[in-house]
């Protein structure tokens, strides 16, 4: 199925969950926020929010600084 993550057109297996798409990118356990068509997601929900056709995710790093 297609979804679009940051901007840009991804196909994945179906059942695909925010936890498995964050390891798919290379994220692995990086502390990041997670949207998913513009509701942002609770740690907790990412290893059970399925990803659904024509989802579409941003995946957000937080910056560091003081």
């Amino acid at each position: 199925m297609i979804i679009i993550v940051n901007g840009k057109e991804k196909a994945i297996k179906a059942k695909t969950t925010i936890l498995d798409l964050l390891h798919m990118e290379g994220y692995g356990n990086q502390w990041v926020g997670v949207w998913v068509n513009n509701r942002q997601l609770l740690q907790k929900e990412y290893s059970t929010y399925t990803i659904n056709e024509g989802d579409e995710i941003k995946i957000i790093r937080p910056l560091g600084g003081g």
